[in-house]
C-alpha cells in the first residue's frame, strides 16, 4: 500500500526520518536548535568564558554590507575569555535533508557542509576584525562537526588551567549534549506520530491533557 502523504506537503509521514523535515515540526526544529544551544552557554560559562546570547552581527562589524536581512543576521552567543573575543553559531543539520542528502552516505560530511555554510555567511558579514568565528555543528545522528570538537577540547584545556579537571567536564558536556539534542528529537518525533494516525484515519482526536479517573474499586 501507499504511504498517506503528509500534510505538509514534504513526502509522507510514515517516512522514518520525515520529523526531521517535516515543515509541521518547524517549531521544534527551532527548540531543539535552543536546547543544544542551552548546553553550550552553560558550559562555556563552567570553562570561565563571559557569554551574551544571541549576538548580532551588526553590532560586531564596523559597517553592514547590503545583503538581505544583513541587520538581522546574529550568532548564538558572543564569549570572551582572557582578551580573546568569539562568537558562536550552533546548527544541527538533518544528513537525510533536502540540503545535505547527498552528504547523508559520509559520516560528517554534512556537519562539514553545514560549517562552510555558517563560515560563508559570516564571511559576507565582514568577519568583524579581532573577532574569532566558531561553527558549531551537529547533526540529528548525534555527530558533532570537528569545529564543535575542536573548540569543545579548548574549554577543557581552560578548565583544566583554572584547576579543574578536564575528562570530567568533557564527559558531562557530551553526555548533555546528547541529551539535549534527544529532547528535541523527541519532541518531532512525537509531533509527526499524531501526524501519521490523522492521515492514516478519520475522527482523529486528541488524548486527554490529564488522566480522567473514575471511580476504582480496591
Amino acid at each position: 500500500d501507499l504511504q498517506p502523504p503528509c500534510t505538509c506537503g514534504e513526502g509522507t509521514a510514515c517516512a522514518p526520518d520525515h520529523a526531521m523535515v517535516c515543515n509541521h515540526t518547524k517549531g521544534d526544529t527551532n527548540l531543539r536548535h535552543d536546547h543544544v544551544v542551552d548546553v553550550w552557554c552553560s558550559h562555556v560559562r563552567k570553562a570561565m568564558f563571559a557569554v551574551a546570547r544571541e549576538t548580532r552581527y551588526r553590532d560586531l562589524a564596523r559597517t553592514v554590507p547590503a545583503i538581505a536581512n544583513a541587520r538581522l543576521r546574529r550568532g548564538d552567543f558572543h564569549g570572551l575569555y582572557k582578551g580573546q573575543v568569539f562568537v558562536g553559531d550552533v546548527v544541527v543539520t538533518h544528513p537525510g535533508g533536502s540540503n545535505s542528502h547527498a552528504a547523508a552516505r559520509t559520516t560528517g560530511a554534512a556537519t562539514r557542509k553545514a560549517e562552510m555554510r555558517k563560515h560563508r555567511e559570516f564571511r559576507e558579514m565582514g568577519e568583524p576584525e579581532g573577532k574569532r568565528f566558531v561553527a558549531l555543528a551537529m547533526d540529528t545522528l548525534g555527530h558533532s562537526g570537528d569545529e564543535a570538537v575542536r573548540f569543545a577540547n579548548e574549554l577543557g584545556e581552560a578548565v583544566a588551567q583554572g584547576g579543574g579537571c578536564k575528562k570530567t567536564y568533557m564527559r558531562a558536556f557530551w553526555t548533555e549534549l546528547s541529551c539535549a539534542l534527544t529532547r528535541g528529537l523527541g519532541r518531532q518525533y512525537n509531533k509527526t506520530e499524531v501526524n501519521v494516525l490523522r492521515a492514516s484515519g478519520d475522527h482523529f482526536q486528541m488524548g486527554h491533557e490529564v488522566v480522567i479517573s473514575g471511580h476504582c474499586d480496591e
